[in-house]
């Protein structure tokens, strides 16, 4: 090695490496079909010295990442995309596996993320666009800011009684009577007015509030 200095030490290896950086990768992956413990022993030793590296320098990596997201957000959000659409199957496995692993930390993270600002608007969509999926509904489904604009029309209120409470999505034409998971299809109903009108029509529902007396209020 030409240099003592470390710091130059470092400069000089990280240039080789770049000028030789494909000689030295086919290099490594011969040695390590050909010796397969030793590549599992450099598997282990990497990751104790990751895992080290990251304890040690926790706050300083957080800061670069969130530097890093800011600087570009919609790059950032589009790779992760991309990823995402790539690996489902692995994705899924994993998570899968964390919940398992990480049970009651998962349902308290749920639980309160369900009760802030957006999270029960997140999972309304997420679980009527995964009900309309079921029913073979073309369409790519209702997003979050979609739902909230309709809640806002609506005036945070159920579309069939008027009272200002828990809202859940209701399909005005049933998905089972070939509805469609649309917008002009939904409207914020409560789970009671919900409930009560089930698979009915909107003059089915009608009908049956004035029997029972169920009017707007």
């Amino acid at each position: 090695m030409p240099f003592k200095d470390p710091a130059k030490r470092r400069e000089y290896c990280r240039k080789h490496y770049l000028e030789n950086k494909d000689r030295i990768y086919a290099y490594r992956k011969k040695y390590f079909l050909e010796h397969p413990d030793k590549y599992k022993e450099h598997l282990e030793c990497c990751r104790a010295r990751n895992s080290r590296y990251y304890s040690n320098h926790r706050e300083k990596l957080g800061e670069k990442r969130r530097i890093r997201y800011h600087s570009d957000r919609q790059k950032h959000i589009a790779s992760v995309k991309k990823y995402a659409k790539a690996n489902r199957a692995k994705i899924s496995i994993y998570m899968t596996n964390y919940c398992q692993r990480n049970r009651e930390k998962y349902r308290n993270y749920a639980k309160k993320y369900y009760y802030c600002g957006g999270g029960r608007a997140w999972y309304t969509t997420r679980r009527h666009n995964k009900r309309a999926g079921l029913h073979n509904i073309d369409g790519s489904g209702i997003s979050v800011s979609d739902w909230n604009e309709l809640m806002n029309l609506y005036g945070y209120r159920c579309a069939y009684c008027n009272r200002e409470l828990s809202l859940t999505m209701d399909h005005v034409v049933p998905l089972r009577h070939n509805g469609q998971h649309t917008l002009d299809n939904i409207v914020p109903s409560c789970k009671h007015c919900n409930s009560s009108k089930g698979t009915k029509s909107l003059l089915q529902y009608l009908i049956h509030q004035k029997e029972t007396g169920d009017y707007f209020r």
